[in-house]
């Protein structure tokens, strides 16, 4: 965990195997949202991307198809 800036936060997390997780948030003991958030982790040898744009924005949003 790294702090950013008050009252934020960056936390990383690598699994170690492939499928969905669900990640609860705590502070304090209580829980920060209502709902776990959904990771899907997959095997990145197995990752095909296809129709990546050529050229993106930072900090906004990037789309492609990945089978």
């Amino acid at each position: 965990m790294t702090k950013m800036a008050l009252n934020r936060y960056e936390v990383t997390y690598t699994p170690h195997c492939v499928g969905d997780f669900q990640i609860e948030v705590f502070q304090d003991n209580i829980p920060i949202d209502d709902k776990p958030y959904i990771v899907h982790a997959f095997d990145i040898n197995k990752v095909m991307v296809y129709d990546f744009p050529s050229s993106s924005i930072v900090d906004s949003a990037t789309y492609f198809i990945s089978k």
